[in-house]
């Protein structure tokens, strides 16, 4: 299920891969954005002293709340969300128990993107009432699907 809030802002956690900077930033969502941003959506963020660098949005915050400070993302990356409320809390998690930052686990967990994938009409990969896609759309047909073991066995 995709995770939509309309909302001023959002927390982003910005591809910087420093320790000190592991922690979410709040920025502003353009109202013409707004309807595609959501939880897990990469984003272009003006970031110090950078022109513009990757985020990913890990949580929403509402006007009164943001800082008066606070900058706009740039634009959405990418439609598609990368993880939902809990696949991020899983990536917490990782990120804690193996003591690396919540962007490494990130950056190692989420796919590079797939241009042809997100050019897919949404409603194929999976409509917006987080309904199932229809079989044809995701994959091939009739049969169990593979394991995740499954490579490793035939060896």
């Amino acid at each position: 299920m995709i995770d939509r809030r309309v909302s001023a802002g959002v927390q982003v956690v910005v591809d910087v891969p420093l320790f000190h900077l592991d922690r979410p930033f709040s920025y502003r969502v353009p109202e013409a954005l707004r309807a595609d941003v959501s939880l897990g959506s990469r984003v272009k963020v003006p970031f110090g002293g950078r022109k513009r660098v990757d985020g990913w949005v890990v949580g929403f915050v509402d006007d009164d709340e943001l800082p008066a400070d606070a900058r706009e993302i740039l634009r959405v990356v990418s439609p598609l969300p990368a993880f939902d409320a809990d696949g991020l809390e899983l990536l917490r998690w990782v990120a804690a128990r193996y003591a690396g930052t919540l962007i490494d686990v990130v950056r190692l967990a989420v796919p590079p993107r797939v241009a042809a994938i997100e050019k897919q009409p949404q409603e194929a990969v999976g409509g917006p009432d987080g309904a199932a896609a229809p079989e044809a759309a995701v994959g091939p047909g009739p049969g169990p699907a593979p394991s995740f073991g499954d490579p490793l066995v035939a060896r």
